[in-house]
């Protein structure tokens, strides 16, 4: 009686993890089979840009970036060390954001808000997407000055190739196409996602970024 009783308990005891793997096994695959039927569309990345200017917009508008400190601490330090055809109009951006802070910050903030907005709107999704684009690239150009990619020892620490440049590039994935955004997203952003990370193992390798001082 007691051989049975010890036999039934260790049964028992080697069941119970048994049906535990089991229930994990078919949990994981309904998780799989749930991102399975996720679908990625034009709308959705639409929607998450959109939010991400809104964000932008809403820290452009911070009491520090209305003071001349926004052009001395955050616009010229990122001219250091780069290029004159990069340092000089980052430089001459920053002089005159300094000279009037909130005239210029403002109308900053209020853009990005509207970008966000704009993007949001289905009705304004494609005028929104559109005005982003130039307005991305001068961002890169003035504000993060092209992320320190011509400095020579930029790397994904430092911030390249830039978030500013990543809003572009989603613009133009998510471009509605032949007025319909509930499809998916261009085939090429595979492509430019390795892209991404490619070109930052390439900068990490750069003799610049080699060093403990560097990193």
């Amino acid at each position: 009686m007691r051989r049975v009783t010890r036999t039934w308990g260790t049964a028992t005891a080697i069941a119970a993890p048994t049906a535990a793997t089991a229930g994990m096994a078919v949990g994981a695959r309904r998780f799989a089979l749930a991102l399975a039927r996720l679908r990625v569309t034009r709308r959705g990345l639409q929607i998450a840009l959109g939010l991400l200017w809104l964000l932008d917009g809403a820290l452009q508008l911070q009491p520090f970036m209305l003071r001349s400190s926004f052009a001395t601490q955050v616009l010229a330090p990122a001219a250091a060390g780069q290029p004159h055809w990069v340092a000089g109009p980052v430089q001459w951006a920053a002089n005159l954001v300094a000279a009037h802070p909130v005239a210029w910050d403002v109308p900053f903030g209020l853009i990005q808000l509207l970008l966000g907005v704009g993007i949001l709107v289905p009705r304004t999704t494609r005028l929104a997407l559109a005005a982003s684009l130039p307005w991305a690239l001068g961002v890169w150009y003035f504000g993060e000055s092209l992320s320190g990619l011509a400095s020579g020892n930029a790397s994904l620490l430092t911030g390249a190739p830039g978030s500013i440049l990543l809003y572009a590039v989603l613009a133009v994935v998510a471009w509605p196409r032949r007025g319909r955004s509930d499809i998916a997203p261009a085939r090429w952003l595979p492509l430019a996602w390795a892209v991404l990370w490619v070109g930052a193992a390439v900068l990490q390798a750069l003799p610049m970024n080699n060093t403990g001082a560097d990193l």
